[in-house]
């Protein structure tokens, strides 16, 4: 039976359908003569071994997300600022990997257990104060589906004031002064839908399917859930540890998260020609998308194989924590996949880096 808001999602603007059937059934007619289609179909789906990864990752992030309020709690005076500058960006590291494990749990692949992704999706969308319902529809119902198409809600259209002529660093500035400095974008960083769920309103036309009632359910779950964990946390921590954590992580998400949030929106699609080889307007996944590089900046921008973004839109099924064995498999046996896929060698500095293909993206007008 269809929700609200799929009966509403489906009276959008509909986006041509994408080249990615096609490039799927290249990859799977040359992993089927490789004898490897099977391996990726296993993989395709949670199993034992990647709800154990996804539990030992949601566990690791517990860990560091506690662990690091308690050691500047714990810390002599003197070193305490120094601590508190190495924890920030680090617990913003783990904020943005609970994004991104509640928008696998939406996909119903975190965990073999349907009750257990419906869980993991409302508990982690709380602790990041974002709506379900908006999560849901924003990720599911238009990013994967409408990729690249003015309806899909997560297309970032705006463009930063660079010119040919301008230096790579200067250019680079202009993307950080752009976005990064954006009061809204910073806004929405620090309060999530919080506000959307307050005033019971959606953040947008096309989710007008969304019932008031389902935003108070949202903005009571976030309630629910941030008491819970302030009353665990002071039984066993007691008001120091509480006021600690609660300090860290709001002083995380005003600061470093926004940064990496911001980065990481723009890292995934911004500036790639949304139609390269595609026809009738179709956008091509293989060539809108990018992997992200693998080095120490991973850790904060695209921990846990989320950098896989390419392999996480044409499989969106397959597991997180699982990517990176899906995207070994291709590389080796699906030409089309290895020769098309975009891979970065740096985030910032060098040619062959994501800034650096932003910034001619701009240039080249495909924004």
């Amino acid at each position: 039976m269809k929700t609200d808001i799929t009966r509403k999602a489906s009276k959008r603007p509909q986006a041509p359908i994408s080249e990615v059937l096609s490039d799927l059934q290249c990859i799977g007619k040359e992993l089927q003569q490789a004898d490897q289609k099977k391996t990726l179909q296993a993989l395709q789906r949670p199993s034992a071994l990647s709800d154990r990864r996804s539990l030992v990752a949601l566990l690791t992030i517990a860990g560091v997300s506690l662990g690091l309020p308690w050691l500047v709690l714990n810390t002599p005076d003197q070193w305490k600022a120094v601590v508190i500058a190495v924890a920030i960006p680090l617990l913003a590291a783990q904020q943005c990997a609970i994004g991104n494990f509640a928008h696998v749990a939406i996909h119903m692949s975190l965990f073999r257990n349907r009750h257990l992704n419906n869980l993991a999706t409302q508990v982690l969308c709380a602790l990041m104060m974002y709506s379900k319902w908006v999560f849901f529809s924003t990720h599911s119902l238009t990013h994967h589906p409408l990729l690249g198409n003015q309806a899909d809600l997560e297309l970032i259209s705006r463009r930063p004031a660079i010119k040919p002529t301008m230096s790579r660093r200067r250019a680079s500035w202009e993307f950080v002064r752009t976005f990064a400095f954006d009061r809204s974008a910073w806004l929405t960083t620090v309060f999530g839908d919080l506000p959307i769920m307050v005033l019971l309103l959606p953040p947008h036309d096309s989710l007008r399917g969304l019932t008031r009632q389902k935003l108070f359910s949202d903005l009571l779950r976030c309630v629910l859930v941030w008491g819970i964990l302030s009353g665990l946390l002071w039984l066993v921590g007691g008001a120091a540890f509480l006021y600690t954590f609660l300090s860290v992580w709001f002083g995380a998400k005003v600061t470093a998260y926004h940064l990496i949030r911001v980065g990481r929106e723009l890292f995934d699609h911004y500036g790639l020609p949304k139609n390269p080889t595609g026809k009738n307007g179709q956008v091509n996944v293989l060539d809108y998308t990018r992997t992200m590089p693998y080095n120490w900046l991973t850790y904060f921008f695209n921990g846990y194989s989320d950098r896989l973004h390419t392999l996480h839109h044409l499989y969106p099924s397959i597991p997180m924590v699982m990517l990176a064995d899906a995207h070994a498999l291709l590389m080796e046996y699906a030409p089309t996949y290895r020769n098309r896929v975009k891979m970065f060698d740096t985030y910032f500095a060098g040619n062959n880096s994501i800034m650096a293909s932003m910034i001619d993206g701009v240039n080249a007008k495909n924004v």
